[in-house]
């Protein structure tokens, strides 16, 4: 077991006789391990909180277990703090998959950061930062009542400005496949996957900082991507949903994406943007879904494990179909 590997080396200070390349060396490969037995702590209390849901079982998992809720069960059986595991549960539902009513399985609220979290490359203290700056968010909501909710005079605000996650990454980090964005938290800078950036940045305004060799800056640029209402009004109209064949989410909860990205100068109109839904568009750089513009219209290409020829097809044009639809009948 890789505690007994630990015990006795930590009891006996072995630490001391280590060199210094391979005291530096062993603090990054605790760090990883760190990092994966943070993943397994949230999945394992993600699980135990949605065995404990009413109906998932015969039994719920705390009354097999004489507790009264999730976190007593994690905080009896981990022994840690109550503290500890109301925080380990509530982080844990941002990654965790849900079961709908109808008993099919949907991406967790936050499902590539829970990608990111499983492959090492997310921390705790960086998910943890990013689930409660995104919590408000999480119940999705209509863009029309999202954006009248951000245009709110009652919203909170924080130095004037409503609550905002903040990403910031090197131009020559973000289109790096290992590439390292940071987050600003509460206790500093967190490194998060420059995907992460990617993904975040589709939806917000970037602010490009151009700084002097002596750190001074030289220029500011606002580049809003950001789709207007009535863009989206169109593209919605266009494509009545997400595009991906046999996705059936329909346009109100859908989000734009633009088919050349906007970093690598993809203009933010209505002949550059589909709608995808959350899962969809979280997705799109590793499902190995494609899609482009042709006259106008979206088209997408499959992954090979679905279509080995991997060849261009109409979208999943819902609106679209069900007009011609009713035309024919």
């Amino acid at each position: 077991m890789l505690g007994d590997a630990l015990r006795e080396p930590l009891a006996q200070g072995s630490e001391r006789g280590l060199s210094d390349g391979d005291l530096v060396e062993s603090l990054r490969v605790v760090e990883e391990i760190g990092r994966w037995v943070d993943a397994a702590r949230l999945t394992i209390a993600g699980e135990i909180g949605r065995r404990s849901e009413p109906g998932v079982q015969d039994v719920p998992l705390v009354t097999a277990y004489g507790c009264d809720n999730p976190g007593e069960l994690i905080e009896r059986a981990a022994q840690v703090s109550h503290v500890t595991a109301r925080t380990r549960l509530r982080t844990a539902r941002a990654i965790t998959p849900v079961l709908s009513l109808t008993g099919h399985i949907r991406p967790a609220p936050l499902d590539h950061a829970r990608r990111e979290l499983a492959a090492g490359r997310l921390s705790l203290d960086a998910l943890t930062t990013i689930t409660d700056a995104l919590r408000p968010l999480q119940r999705r909501v209509g863009a029309e009542h999202l954006a009248a909710a951000a245009a709110s005079p009652d919203s909170p605000r924080l130095g004037g400005a409503a609550p905002t996650l903040v990403v910031t990454v090197a131009e020559d980090q973000l289109d790096c496949a290992d590439g390292v964005a940071f987050v600003d938290g509460p206790d500093g800078e967190t490194p998060v996957s420059a995907a992460f950036a990617r993904h975040i940045g589709c939806h917000g305004t970037i602010h490009r900082v151009t700084l002097g060799a002596n750190g001074a800056i030289k220029a500011l640029t606002v580049i809003d991507r950001v789709f207007t209402h009535w863009q989206r009004k169109g593209i919605g109209a266009r494509d009545g949903g997400c595009i991906i064949p046999g996705c059936r989410v329909r346009a109100a909860w859908c989000e734009i994406h633009h088919v050349v990205e906007h970093s690598r100068g993809g203009p933010t109109d209505t002949g550059n943007g589909v709608l995808l839904c959350w899962h969809h568009h979280r997705t799109i750089e590793t499902s190995g879904w494609e899609v482009r513009m042709r006259d106008g219209t979206p088209e997408v290409r499959p992954p090979a494990w679905i279509d080995p020829l991997r060849r261009w097809r109409p979208a999943n044009r819902v609106l679209h179909n069900e007009l011609q639809r009713s035309r024919s009948a």
